[in-house]
Protein backbone atom coordinates (compact mmCIF):
# COMPACT_ATOMS: atom_id res chain seq x y z
CA UNK A 1 0.00 0.00 0.00
CA UNK A 2 0.84 3.35 -0.18
CA UNK A 3 2.28 4.81 2.79
CA UNK A 4 0.48 8.93 3.42
CA UNK A 5 3.36 10.52 5.51
CA UNK A 6 1.25 14.05 6.27
CA UNK A 7 -1.23 11.53 7.84
CA UNK A 8 1.76 8.95 8.84
CA UNK A 9 -0.74 6.00 8.28
CA UNK A 10 -0.89 3.12 5.46
CA UNK A 11 -3.20 4.15 2.43
CA UNK A 12 -6.34 1.81 2.03
CA UNK A 13 -5.84 1.70 -1.57
CA UNK A 14 -4.23 -1.29 -2.46
CA UNK A 15 -1.83 -0.84 -5.84
CA UNK A 16 0.96 -1.86 -7.48
CA UNK A 17 3.15 0.68 -5.86
CA UNK A 18 3.64 -2.38 -3.15
CA UNK A 19 5.87 -3.54 -5.75
CA UNK A 20 8.27 -0.57 -5.02
CA UNK A 21 9.83 -2.24 -2.11
CA UNK A 22 10.79 -5.69 -3.84
CA UNK A 23 12.10 -3.70 -6.88
CA UNK A 24 14.19 -2.16 -4.19
CA UNK A 25 15.74 -5.26 -2.86
CA UNK A 26 14.60 -3.62 0.62
CA UNK A 27 11.35 -5.99 1.25
CA UNK A 28 12.17 -9.05 3.68
CA UNK A 29 11.40 -12.62 2.17
CA UNK A 30 8.09 -12.44 3.98
CA UNK A 31 6.77 -9.14 2.85
CA UNK A 32 7.44 -10.29 -0.63
CA UNK A 33 5.10 -13.06 -0.07
CA UNK A 34 2.36 -11.08 1.34
CA UNK A 35 2.75 -9.15 -1.86
CA UNK A 36 2.65 -11.74 -4.43
CA UNK A 37 -0.75 -12.73 -1.87
CA UNK A 38 -2.27 -9.80 -2.26
CA UNK A 39 -1.46 -9.18 -6.17
CA UNK A 40 -2.90 -12.72 -6.85
CA UNK A 41 -6.18 -11.53 -4.75
CA UNK A 42 -6.53 -8.42 -5.29
CA UNK A 43 -5.01 -6.84 -8.59
CA UNK A 44 -4.05 -9.82 -10.85
CA UNK A 45 -6.48 -10.50 -13.51
CA UNK A 46 -7.04 -12.47 -17.19
CA UNK A 47 -4.78 -9.83 -18.85
CA UNK A 48 -2.51 -8.54 -16.56
CA UNK A 49 -2.17 -6.47 -13.22
CA UNK A 50 -4.65 -3.61 -12.44
CA UNK A 51 -2.91 -0.52 -11.17
CA UNK A 52 -4.74 -0.75 -7.96
CA UNK A 53 -7.58 -2.56 -6.59
CA UNK A 54 -11.50 -2.28 -7.93
CA UNK A 55 -13.43 0.48 -5.72
CA UNK A 56 -16.26 2.63 -6.32
CA UNK A 57 -14.23 6.29 -7.53
CA UNK A 58 -16.42 9.79 -8.16
CA UNK A 59 -14.14 10.79 -10.96
CA UNK A 60 -11.89 8.83 -13.66
CA UNK A 61 -8.30 8.56 -13.03
CA UNK A 62 -5.98 7.16 -15.40
CA UNK A 63 -3.87 5.58 -13.14
CA UNK A 64 -6.94 3.78 -12.03
CA UNK A 65 -8.59 0.02 -12.03
CA UNK A 66 -8.82 -1.53 -14.91
CA UNK A 67 -6.14 0.15 -16.21
CA UNK A 68 -2.48 -1.81 -16.96
CA UNK A 69 0.08 0.38 -17.60
CA UNK A 70 3.33 -1.07 -18.78
CA UNK A 71 5.73 0.24 -16.29
CA UNK A 72 3.81 -1.81 -13.61
CA UNK A 73 4.02 -4.75 -15.54
CA UNK A 74 7.84 -4.33 -15.42
CA UNK A 75 8.30 -3.35 -12.28
CA UNK A 76 5.93 -6.41 -11.34
CA UNK A 77 7.98 -8.72 -13.27
CA UNK A 78 11.18 -7.42 -12.10
CA UNK A 79 10.44 -7.64 -8.63
CA UNK A 80 8.87 -10.89 -8.43
CA UNK A 81 12.05 -12.07 -10.31
CA UNK A 82 14.42 -10.49 -7.71
CA UNK A 83 12.47 -12.47 -4.82
CA UNK A 84 12.76 -15.68 -6.39
CA UNK A 85 9.17 -15.69 -7.91
CA UNK A 86 9.63 -16.93 -11.13
CA UNK A 87 6.30 -19.01 -11.91
CA UNK A 88 4.35 -15.12 -11.00
CA UNK A 89 7.10 -13.31 -12.52
CA UNK A 90 6.18 -15.57 -15.19
CA UNK A 91 2.61 -15.47 -15.83
CA UNK A 92 2.77 -12.03 -15.53
CA UNK A 93 4.93 -11.24 -18.53
CA UNK A 94 3.43 -13.67 -20.24
CA UNK A 95 -0.37 -11.95 -19.46
CA UNK A 96 1.44 -8.61 -20.42
CA UNK A 97 2.78 -10.39 -24.15
CA UNK A 98 -0.63 -11.75 -25.05
CA UNK A 99 -2.53 -9.06 -24.45
CA UNK A 100 -0.29 -6.02 -26.52
CA UNK A 101 -0.13 -8.46 -29.51
CA UNK A 102 -4.11 -9.45 -29.15
CA UNK A 103 -4.32 -5.88 -29.55
CA UNK A 104 -1.83 -5.27 -32.11
CA UNK A 105 -3.26 -7.72 -34.32
CA UNK A 106 -6.97 -6.10 -33.94
CA UNK A 107 -6.00 -2.14 -34.53
CA UNK A 108 -2.57 -2.35 -36.20
CA UNK A 109 -0.78 -0.24 -33.15
CA UNK A 110 0.85 -0.50 -29.78
CA UNK A 111 -1.28 1.39 -26.66
CA UNK A 112 -0.46 3.77 -24.17
CA UNK A 113 -2.18 0.79 -21.90
CA UNK A 114 -4.50 -1.85 -21.71
CA UNK A 115 -7.39 -3.26 -19.69
CA UNK A 116 -6.22 -6.22 -17.01
CA UNK A 117 -9.93 -7.41 -17.11
CA UNK A 118 -10.73 -7.33 -20.69
CA UNK A 119 -7.65 -7.60 -22.20
CA UNK A 120 -9.34 -4.15 -25.03
CA UNK A 121 -8.36 -0.64 -24.83
CA UNK A 122 -11.65 0.32 -22.94
CA UNK A 123 -9.42 1.69 -20.02
CA UNK A 124 -10.52 4.50 -17.40
CA UNK A 125 -9.22 7.58 -19.05
CA UNK A 126 -8.78 11.31 -18.69
CA UNK A 127 -8.00 12.06 -22.56
CA UNK A 128 -8.04 10.13 -25.38
CA UNK A 129 -5.54 7.16 -25.20
CA UNK A 130 -2.37 8.00 -27.69
CA UNK A 131 -1.52 4.68 -29.68
CA UNK A 132 2.49 4.22 -30.20
CA UNK A 133 3.46 4.65 -26.84
CA UNK A 134 7.19 4.11 -26.30
CA UNK A 135 6.97 2.35 -23.03
CA UNK A 136 4.21 0.17 -24.65
CA UNK A 137 7.50 -1.52 -26.76
CA UNK A 138 9.84 -1.39 -24.54
CA UNK A 139 8.30 -3.40 -21.59
CA UNK A 140 6.52 -5.68 -24.61
CA UNK A 141 10.69 -6.72 -25.64
CA UNK A 142 11.31 -6.78 -21.90
CA UNK A 143 8.71 -8.88 -21.27
CA UNK A 144 9.94 -11.36 -24.31
CA UNK A 145 13.15 -11.19 -23.69
CA UNK A 146 12.11 -12.40 -20.21
CA UNK A 147 10.06 -15.38 -21.21
CA UNK A 148 12.63 -16.62 -23.92
CA UNK A 149 15.83 -16.47 -21.30
CA UNK A 150 13.36 -18.58 -18.66
CA UNK A 151 13.13 -21.14 -21.50
CA UNK A 152 16.54 -21.38 -22.83
CA UNK A 153 17.21 -22.44 -19.03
Amino acid sequence: MDYDFVNKKKSELVSCSTFFPLLGGIATPKQAEQVVHKMQAVLEYDYGLSTCEKRPEKFTYQWDYPNAWPPLQYIAIQSLDRYGCKDEARRIAEKYVRTVISNYEKTGVLWEKYNAVTGTTKVADEYKMPSMVGWTAGVFVFAREYLIHLTSK
